[in-house]
């Protein structure tokens, strides 16, 4: 094999250490492969680094056929933001409690959960546990791909009301974040933040795609917010590949879409969005703001609804599916376009 570190059995390791960072470093074709057994990093009161080197050809490979398991504690990183330092996630169950960052970077796709047969990746954090993931594709990869091959259902899950879930995807010519077929759950008032970004200016890249559910209970707040440069949309929302929900029982829902290319929308919705209360905002340089379709429903189960588009060419805010508001609603659109079939708001 060609891995920096290879682990085949079960290992702990555990800082004492409250003013340096411990490190765990490997370099290879692979820097670090967590391949069979247990695996346990204990930051103690200090932080701790699970990561390729610089120089490594290769990134960390979490996980295997072998389903091994995986428990964090404290301040806890697994990968880095340097080039070639891709993390792959496959058939591996991580429980965190504290603070756990997984970080990728690669010409490809940043960080991606890779599906094997049934056995889908979990990872779950304790009362209060901040999950914070941050990938980065300089190629025509995806930042973050939670899905890849088979349609396995991932899960990402934290809880507690000082808990929260962070997802940044960021790529140069593909996708900033695609969800696909997983599940994103925040309960017991934890909080969900995710933050898309496409830079291709040429091409189909999207800033976040939803293909399945985001989901918090308790009174968390969902955010999404995505940008697009090219073709692609700022945010997309898709009955196509899933569900493609995004709830929170009594919490906020804010989406911020933005798309400044030569076609594409800053929100597509074919899905469900409900919330406590519900804001939208969508801008595009070429189509509409605010797009939802005939399958697509807006609901604030106990507050308003706000939904405004801006375009610069068509219908800033074009609604076809349902909008229910409980105390109020406001849809507004703005088209600074001249053209005969341009309008700030239509509704079907």
């Amino acid at each position: 094999t060609n891995e920096g570190i290879n682990q085949d059995g079960s290992m702990v390791y555990k800082s004492t250490s409250t003013t340096t960072t411990s490190l765990i470093e490997g370099s290879g074709g692979i820097g670090v492969r967590i391949f069979r057994g247990a695996l346990t990093i204990d930051s103690g009161e200090g932080k701790a680094i699970m990561r390729s080197a610089a120089t490594s050809a290769g990134g960390v490979a979490l996980g295997s056929v072998e389903k091994p398991g995986v428990t964090t504690i404290g301040d806890v990183t697994i990968g880095s933001k340097t080039d070639n330092a891709q993390l792959a996630i496959q058939r591996v169950n991580v429980n965190a409690t504290g603070k756990l960052t997984l970080e990728g970077k690669a010409a490809g796709t940043g960080i991606y959960f890779q599906d094997g047969s049934s056995d889908p990746v979990t990872i779950v954090g304790t009362e209060n546990t901040k999950i914070i993931i941050d990938g980065e594709s300089t190629g025509s990869g995806t930042g973050v791909l939670m899905r890849f091959g088979a349609n396995v259902s991932h899960k990402v899950e934290t809880t507690g009301a000082n808990g929260s879930i962070s997802i940044t995807g960021k790529s140069a010519n593909g996708n900033g974040i695609e969800t696909n077929n997983s599940n994103v759950f925040a309960k017991g008032g934890a909080s969900i933040t995710m933050l898309g970004k496409s830079t291709a200016t040429t091409g189909f890249g999207t800033g976040v795609t939803i293909d399945k559910a985001v989901t918090a209970t308790g009174g968390g707040a969902i955010m999404v917010t995505g940008e697009s440069a090219g073709t692609g949309k700022g945010i997309f929302i898709n009955t196509n590949g899933g569900a493609g929900n995004i709830t929170a029982d009594t919490g906020k829902v804010t989406l911020e879409g933005t798309a400044t290319g030569t076609a594409g929308q800053g929100i597509h919705h074919t899905g469900t969005i409900s919330g406590g209360s519900v804001e939208m905002t969508g801008n595009s340089n070429a189509a509409n703001g605010v797009y939802s379709s005939s399958t697509g429903s807006i609901t604030a189960t106990t507050g308003t609804v706000s939904v405004v588009g801006t375009s610069a060419q068509i219908a800033a805010t074009h609604l076809q599916g349902t909008v229910t508001g409980q105390t109020g609603g406001e849809i507004e659109g703005t088209s600074s376009s001249t053209t005969a079939n341009s309008r700030s708001v239509l509704i079907e």
